[in-house]
C-alpha cells in the first residue's frame, strides 16, 4: 500500500501502469486460476469460474489479455525511458507481492 500511495503522489503514469498491468495479469493468469481450480479439484465441485475477482465476467481470458496488451501497445510511451520505468516498477511490485 505505501508504494502504492507513493506512485500516486508522484503521479508517475507508467509506474501506475506497471503496477496495475502487473496486477491484473497476475490476477488472470495466475491467482484466479489457483483460486479456482485447486479448491474445485479438492473438493470435486462443479466446474465454476468465479473467484471473487472483476475478470469472472469476462467469459474469455485470452481475449481479454489479448485486447488488453494490444492496448498496451498502443500507449503513447516513450520507448527508451519510459520503459525502462515500466520494466522496473512491474519488477518491484512483483517482488512487492
Amino acid at each position: 500500500m505505501a508504494r502504492l500511495h507513493q506512485v500516486a503522489k508522484e503521479n508517475t503514469r507508467v509506474a501506475w501502469l506497471a503496477i496495475t498491468t502487473l496486477c491484473y495479469i497476475g490476477d488472470l493468469s495466475g491467482w484466479c486460476w489457483i483460486l479456482r481450480t485447486l479448491p474445485r479439484k479438492a473438493m470435486n465441485l462443479a466446474n465454476t469460474r468465479d473467484c471473487g475477482s472483476t475478470f469472472d465476467r469476462h467469459p474469455d481470458e485470452k481475449v481479454f489479455k489479448a485486447a488488453y496488451r494490444q492496448s498496451l501497445d498502443a500507449l503513447p510511451i516513450d520507448q527508451g525511458h519510459g520503459v525502462r520505468i515500466f520494466v522496473a516498477e512491474a519488477n518491484h511490485a512483483f517482488h512487492l507481492t
